[in-house]
C-alpha cells in the first residue's frame, strides 16, 4: 500500500537534514590554518567553521593539544577582521624567507569565503606587509586564547589583587604585581614575558587581563 507524505513534514524533513549536514560541514571545514616550525618547536593553529580553535604544539620532543571554542560573536568579529581589507599576495613565497634554526617558518591559510584560497609563506623575521602583519596580529591573538581558554582561565569569585599575583594578559602574556601605589588605589605590575611596567587601577584588573595564574604564596 502506498504511503503518502504529507509535503509539509516531507519539507521539515528535508530542512533538518540539510542543517544537520551544515553543522557537520562546519565542524570539519577549516576556515584558517597558521603553521609554524623552527629547529626549537612548532606550533598548528586551525579553526573550523564551527567557531572551534584547535591548537597542536610540539616543543622539546613533546606534542601537545589544546582546544577552545568561539562564541557565535567571537568568530564572526574574528572572521571580520581577517577579511577588512584585500590580502596582500605578494607576500606569498615558496621559500618561506630568510632561514636558521632559530628562525620560524610560517605558513598561513585562509579559507574563509568561496574565493580560493589565500596562502602565504614567510619567515617571522622578514618585512611583512602590512596586510599580513595585521592578520597575523588577529592569528596571534587567537592562538593566545586558545592557550588561556584550555588552561581554563579565569579569576577566582570576588578576586582581591595581591603583590605577587601572577596574571595573564588578553595575548598571553604574563605580568606580576609588584606593589600597590601610594594612595592605595593603584598597581604597579611588571611584565615575565616583556620588559613591561604597567600602572592600572586595582579596580580594572579583572577588565584588563583574562585570568590568574598563580597566587601570591606567603603575602
Amino acid at each position: 500500500m502506498l504511503t503518502l507524505v504529507p509535503i509539509a513534514a516531507l519539507a521539515l524533513t528535508i530542512s533538518t537534514l540539510a542543517t544537520a549536514a551544515e553543522v557537520e560541514g562546519d565542524r570539519t571545514r577549516e576556515l584558517l590554518r597558521y603553521r609554524c616550525s623552527s629547529d626549537f618547536g612548532a606550533h598548528d593553529l586551525t579553526l573550523f567553521g564551527n567557531g572551534t580553535l584547535r591548537l597542536w604544539e610540539t616543543n622539546n620532543g613533546k606534542r601537545t593539544m589544546s582546544l577552545a571554542e568561539l562564541t557565535s560573536d567571537e568568530l564572526q568579529s574574528y572572521l571580520e577582521r581577517l577579511t577588512t581589507e584585500p590580502y596582500d599576495r605578494s607576500q606569498t613565497s615558496l621559500q618561506g624567507g630568510p632561514s636558521g634554526e632559530w628562525v620560524e617558518q610560517c605558513q598561513l591559510r585562509l579559507a574563509i569565503s568561496d574565493a580560493e584560497p589565500t596562502e602565504y609563506r614567510f619567515s617571522r623575521v622578514e618585512s611583512l606587509s602590512l596586510d599580513l602583519a595585521n592578520r597575523l596580529t588577529v592569528v596571534d591573538e587567537m592562538l593566545a586564547l586558545t592557550r588561556i581558554r584550555d588552561r581554563g582561565m579565569s579569576f577566582p569569585h570576588g578576586y582581591v589583587p595581591q603583590a605577587g599575583d601572577v596574571l595573564v594578559r588578553k595575548d598571553g602574556s604574563r605580568f606580576r604585581i609588584e606593589r600597590y601605589t601610594a594612595d592605595g588605589r593603584g598597581l604597579e605590575i611588571t611584565g615575565i614575558d616583556e620588559p613591561l611596567v604597567l600602572y592600572i587601577e586595582a579596580t580594572q584588573v579583572t577588565g584588563e587581563f583574562s585570568g590568574l595564574e598563580e597566587r601570591a604564596v606567603n603575602r
